[in-house]
């Protein structure tokens, strides 16, 4: 009777032990590994256990790392695994790999080490890598590219924007606004980001697509309240009193930053009295 893990892997290892006899195999004629019945990485080096092929080998320390909830397989099993078993114990190499990634961010080693950040081979296999989870998150639409992940984004931004508005924060914090513009100057002076020629094409197509998705999902100008909202916006914006604070000239905000514009003047120089 079977009920556990650990019945299913004293069943299996009786089952390799015997057919191996049978074939008579043996570890001075076949590439075999030792497995320690009980794992050695929790029970020490205990002198029972049995040669095994290395299939059986690695589908017995699946079966040990199921029954003990623990990281007992090493990463060569992986390939001999079966596909179900490889799901069951995938949470166990994951884990392993955090562990192994947390190790060497604490000791700077491997891919963590500054000083092998710029080498060739380490550049590429870091390229190469992010690609391969790319296509596999395109193809499998996960993360970013799932369809309910993007519209929970978009809506998350659009939050986030109308509250950094609100609230004068990052790149609408009147302090911020000397680094705003000259940021914008010099990606326009230097041909960067969305002003590079090269770039002018995706610039295109990506307003063309988020276009016709508010066409499509009725978002922005194309909300249905966007006019009612809009035009209260600008009633609202329009009924304000602004002041220059170079001569005293009194009116809405745009004409009198257009007043202070038309005499040489900043056409920030003024402040809201109303």
């Amino acid at each position: 009777m079977i009920d556990s893990y650990w019945d299913l892997y004293v069943a299996y290892i009786a089952k390799c032990v015997k057919e191996n006899q049978e074939r008579d195999i043996d570890s001075h004629h076949y590439e075999m590994e030792w497995n320690h019945f009980l794992p050695q990485c929790i029970f020490g080096n205990q002198p029972i256990g049995q040669y095994l092929l290395l299939k059986q080998h690695a589908i017995a320390t699946a079966l040990q790392s199921l029954a003990f909830n623990k990281c007992i397989v090493c990463p060569w099993h992986k390939k001999y695994l079966p596909k179900p078993l490889q799901d069951l114990v995938h949470k166990f190499y994951v884990e392993a790999g955090q562990k192994t990634g947390r190790e060497n961010a604490r000791l700077l080693r491997g891919i963590c080490d500054p000083a092998t950040h710029l080498l060739p081979h380490v550049v590429e296999a870091k390229r190469q890598n992010g690609i391969k989870i790319s296509k596999k998150f395109i193809e499998q639409s996960l993360g970013i590219f799932d369809p309910e992940f993007k519209e929970k984004i978009h809506e998350a931004r659009v939050k986030s924007g109308n509250k950094a508005v609100i609230e004068k924060t990052g790149i609408h914090d009147p302090e911020n606004r000397e680094i705003v513009l000259a940021a914008s100057g010099y990606a326009l002076e230097n041909k960067k980001g969305i002003f590079d020629p090269a770039n002018k094409e995706k610039v295109i197509q990506g307003s063309k697509t988020s276009g016709r998705q508010a066409v499509i999902n009725k978002k922005g100008i194309f909300s249905p309240d966007y006019k009612e909202k809009h035009s209260e916006v600008g009633k609202a914006t329009m009924s304000q009193k602004w002041q220059s604070t170079v001569d005293g000239f009194i009116s809405n905000a745009p004409r009198v930053a257009r007043h202070n514009k038309k005499n040489g003047w900043d056409p920030n120089a003024r402040i809201r009295i109303s």
